[in-house]
């Protein structure tokens, strides 16, 4: 295939070097691989789906203590900084993912627990 030369290079936004055939008039195979910090954001975001959910469903059968999930809180800003949105944004989508698997009064519970960890005051 290489020496027919039927093939194009292509470098993905990640550095992946490709090699896409095109003899016969068809594509092997072609892929759109995101930069590094695409899937980073995505892992992160996936991450903190995660927690919010976790947290809501322990915290709402008492499997956790509010001083655990507070210090857990505190302890995650490094991770809440790390991507965009930012700090704000990524605790917001925790909060939406602990309030749909809280039930009854979650947003306020979640503002309670926010403010107790240290953190400014959301929605």
């Amino acid at each position: 295939m290489l020496r027919e030369g039927s093939f194009i290079t292509q470098i993905s936004a990640g550095g992946t070097r490709l090699f896409i055939d095109y003899s016969k008039g068809k594509t092997l195979g072609a892929l759109d691989i995101p930069s590094s910090d695409i899937i980073k954001a995505e892992i992160y975001h996936q991450t903190f789906k995660v927690m919010g959910d976790e947290w809501g469903r322990r915290f709402s059968t008492n499997l956790i203590k509010r001083d655990e999930l507070i210090d857990l809180l505190r302890r995650s800003k490094t991770a809440f900084e790390e991507v965009r949105p930012g700090l704000r944004g990524n605790l917001g989508i925790v909060q939406t993912a602990f309030i749909k698997s809280y039930g009854t009064d979650a947003d306020n519970v979640f503002r309670g627990l926010i403010k107790d960890a240290g953190y400014v005051q959301m929605r």
